[in-house]
């Protein structure tokens, strides 16, 4: 009977060669993964046909665990079925691995921890025993560790160096990039200080010269890992200049702000996280957003938000505006916008109610007729594409059933960057204390607080329509009209110390003054 040390080992080197989530989890131990983020991030990094990739992670998802540790041993086992060779087809033994971090420090500790799971897991090294070198005859340290191959190079299987440093005469087969940019922490207090635009700019020029550090330009390889830390930082210039490169993203919440990792980030967790870092860093390093502070348009504080619509004001006349998404629309970054609000006498805007979603256009109908009948409000739509047809067919319903909804065409505006402009002239509203919505409607607050970043901006061009179109309820002034032959008036008069037009023998009495000059 075959002994069931050997038949695990058997198993492990199947499925680690196949799966970078199997060696991570099973072998390495990082039992803390789970398969909707960390399986995902492991099928992007071994399975996207690209040879250039950019992973974006919040921090403490295990992103260096599996992209640069897990990775880099993945990388440098055989590939016995022959599944990877045409990603990646220098992969096995004699893999030669850049392994690159802010400072060489930082590299030297993936280094080390690579080194200890080859020294001392025992799962691994009875699954591969074949790359397990002599430790004290091969170069085994901590900025370079080569483990059993068949080529003598001058790089090793791991070799580990910093933003501004150097690697001369050294080529490798793959450049992981693990965070070229990073918090540096104060001398004095211990607080980790944000990067400054040198550092960026440093990370960004030791990137663009990686390249040339690639053993063969038509099989190498350079995936770079990060957090996000500025508006425009390293992984801002990748997504936006360097169009070769495949992308990869996981947020910390959903879109609609539940925790994605709740086994190890709950609610509770994220909450204390935001409170203890800040609103501005929480939204850079855990939702991928970062703003700069000059580029906030519209601050959170500034909103009115009301628990229940008792508090809006009563006698204000409402106003459904429905925002269509394109059908073609694949991508799913637009949505169809129902939203109903009203303008009082102070021109603030309050806004009643709101549906955003991914709608067909029966769905659409029946919400905007939803709207019309609980507000008695008229529907304003864009007429443009198939939104022309859906009013169309709004009317014929309207002749089928017999309730009838009134409805007008938004105006058009062919400006450039139109959404934007309408979006922007809000500002001054919402700046100044005059919008009001209820605390449920989070799409809202949301795409408020995050724009011009945020990921949808659908509703706030809504509301820039509804301002556009929307008028003050002026309220009624009771004028009261005096008999002028009353004493009431006749006081008034006197006390005024004028005269009272219109009344009988005003032509004679003018005469008598232009021939008497006197009253």
């Amino acid at each position: 009977m075959e002994n069931p040390l050997n038949q695990q080992a058997a198993l492990d080197r199947k499925l680690a060669q196949k799966s970078l989530y199997y060696l991570c989890k099973e072998i390495l131990g990082y039992k803390d993964m789970v398969p909707s983020i960390h399986g995902d991030f492991c099928t992007f990094l071994t399975n996207t046909p690209s040879r250039f990739k950019q992973a974006t992670l919040p921090r403490s998802f295990f992103k260096t665990w599996v992209a640069t540790v897990g990775l880099a041993i993945w990388l440098t086992l055989p590939d016995e079925e022959g599944e990877y060779k045409d990603i990646f087809p220098w992969k096995g033994s004699n893999a030669r691995l850049l392994i690159a971090s802010n400072v060489i420090d930082n590299a030297a500790k993936m280094v080390f921890k690579i080194k200890q799971e080859w020294m001392n897991n025992d799962r691994l090294q009875a699954a591969f025993p074949e790359l397990i070198p002599d430790f004290n005859k091969t170069r085994w340290s901590d900025h370079v560790a080569q483990v059993e191959r068949s080529i003598n190079a001058t790089e090793g299987t791991y070799t580990a160096v910093g933003v501004g440093g150097s690697v001369i005469s050294q080529h490798f087969d793959m450049i992981l990039e693990d965070d070229l940019i990073y918090a540096r922490k104060d001398d004095f207090t211990g607080q980790e200080l944000m990067p400054s635009q040198e550092d960026i700019d440093n990370a960004i020029g030791w990137h663009k010269l990686s390249f040339s550090l690639l053993a063969n330009p038509g099989t190498g390889c350079i995936h770079n890992i990060g957090t996000r830390w500025a508006p425009r930082d390293l992984i801002y210039y990748i997504r936006n200049f360097e169009d070769q490169y495949a992308c990869f993203e996981i947020r910390a919440e959903d879109d609609k702000g539940e925790p994605v990792w709740p086994e190890r980030y709950p609610r509770a967790v994220l909450d204390q996280i935001r409170a203890a870092q800040g609103n501005r860093m929480y939204e850079t390093q855990y939702l991928n957003m970062p703003r700069a502070t000059e580029d906030i348009v519209f601050k959170k504080e500034y909103v009115n938000i009301h628990t229940t619509f008792g508090d809006y004001p009563t006698g204000i006349i409402w106003r459904t505006v429905v925002d269509l998404a394109g059908w073609g629309d694949s991508k799913g970054t637009a949505r169809n916008v129902v939203l109903t609000a009203g303008m009082d006498d102070k021109h603030h805007i309050w806004v009643a109610r709101l549906d955003a979603g991914r709608y067909n256009p029966t769905e659409v109908m029946h919400l905007y007729k939803e709207h019309s009948r609980q507000f008695d409000s008229k529907i304003w739509t864009e007429e443009v594409q198939y939104q022309r047809a859906l009013s169309h067919f709004s009317r014929e319903e309207m002749e089928r059933t017999g309730e009838w909804f009134s409805q007008e065409r938004l105006p058009y505006d062919g400006r450039a960057n139109a959404k934007d402009l309408r979006i922007r002239s809000i500002e001054p509203l919402v700046t100044n204390g005059g919008l009001h919505i209820l605390a449920s409607m989070k799409p809202l607050l949301e795409e408020l607080e995050f724009y011009p970043y945020s990921k949808t901006k659908d509703i706030l061009d809504c509301l820039g329509y509804m301002y556009k179109i929307s008028k003050p309820v002026i309220p009624a002034r009771c004028q009261s009209t005096l008999n002028p032959f009353s004493m009431e008036a006749i006081e008034k008069e006197l006390k005024r110390g004028g005269g009272i037009t219109g009344l009988p023998f005003d032509l004679q009495l003018a005469n008598v003054k232009g021939i008497y000059g006197r009253n």
